[in-house]
C-alpha cells in the first residue's frame, strides 16, 4: 500500500446509532416515534432529514409542510454536530488498526459526504478524533 484512505460515518464511527437516536429526539414532541425499523431504511443515503424521514411516517402532507418549517433543516448542519458527537462511537478495532498503519508510516486520509461546515464542527466537538487520524511524531 501507498495510502489509505477512511471513509468517516460507518467506517471509523458508528454514526447510525447516533443519528438514529438523534432524529427520534427531534420528532417525539410531535408525537411522532422513529424506530430502529424506519431507521434502517434510510441508512448509508443522504438528505433525509426531515423529508424523508416524514413521508416514512407516513405524515399527511399538510401536517408534514408544518413540521417542515419548525424542524432542523439537516442533520449535519454545524448546530447539530455536537450533539451527534456526543453520541458517536469510534468502531471496534478503527483505533487499533489506524495506529497499526500510522506505526507503518502510511498516509492516512478522510473522505466523507458531509458538508464541510459540519465535517468542521464535528472534528471540533471530537479532538479525540482528530488526534487519531494526526500523523504520528
Amino acid at each position: 500500500f501507498e495510502a489509505v484512505i477512511f471513509d468517516l460515518d460507518g467506517t471509523l464511527v458508528d454514526t447510525e446509532i447516533a443519528t438514529c437516536e438523534w432524529i427520534a429526539q427531534q420528532l417525539a414532541p410531535h408525537g411522532l416515534r422513529w424506530t430502529e425499523e424506519l431507521h434502517r431504511r434510510i441508512a448509508g443515503t443522504m438528505h433525509f432529514f426531515p423529508g424523508r424521514c416524514l413521508e416514512l411516517l407516513e405524515v399527511p402532507l399538510e401536517r408534514r409542510q408544518e413540521l417542515l418549517a419548525i424542524l432542523p433543516p439537516r442533520l449535519t448542519s454545524p448546530e447539530r454536530s455536537e450533539d451527534l458527537a456526543d453520541r458517536m462511537k469510534v468502531k471496534p478495532g478503527a483505533e487499533m488498526l489506524i495506529k497499526r498503519l500510522q506505526s507503518m508510516r502510511l498516509p492516512l486520509a478522510l473522505c466523507t459526504s458531509r458538508r464541510g461546515d459540519g465535517l468542521d464542527a464535528l472534528m471540533e466537538a471530537r479532538p479525540d478524533l482528530t488526534a487519531l487520524l494526526a500523523p504520528m511524531e
